[in-house]
């Protein structure tokens, strides 16, 4: 279970997804709908777009690797038992999102990992991903309409490479 400790700070795309969507004077709804189709890409990725800092309890057995939320940025502490576990006990691959002990180690038992996640420099096509999405949703905002409306495929594959299984 994630706890999440530090939120990350909103995206300021809204002057940009103003322009894209061609409207003016809608600030608030637009950054309602970016919001909306960040937390989208996040979820469908399983990724995090904003830097943010996270916290989880585990109690991992031997030398199994502990995964982590992607992208995964640092490791800021290990604590066990309120002591804190010193970094040269583990090794963190930020590439695979996860942290382990080092040979010859194994977990003190249950233990709290502090981490910081999520991109600080958003990928462009991340960002056009969220500019379709929270596009759709301005264009398409009504409950009903009067022609049938279909996934946008360029998003599906623009967040393809990122997707997270």
């Amino acid at each position: 279970m994630f706890k999440l400790i530090t939120p990350a700070e909103p995206f300021d795309v809204t002057d940009y997804a103003s322009e894209y969507f061609r409207t003016s004077g809608e600030d608030t709804l637009v950054a309602n709908l970016v919001s909306a189709a960040v937390q989208y890409v996040e979820a469908y990725t399983g990724r995090k777009l904003g830097v943010q800092t996270w916290e989880t309890v585990v109690t991992p057995s031997g030398l199994s690797s502990v995964d982590l939320l992607l992208p995964l940025l640092s490791v800021e502490s290990i604590t066990h038992d309120g002591e804190v576990w010193p970094a040269e006990k583990y090794v963190v691959n930020e590439a695979a999102g996860t942290v382990r002990p080092i040979e010859g180690e194994a977990w003190p038992g249950e233990v709290t990992i502090r981490f910081v996640c999520g991109y600080a420099d958003l990928p462009h096509s991340l960002l056009a991903a969220v500019l379709l999405i929270a596009g759709d949703l301005y264009a398409n905002r009504e409950a009903q309409q009067d022609v049938a409306l279909y996934q946008n495929r360029t998003v599906d594959r623009l967040l393809n490479a990122y997707r997270v299984f």
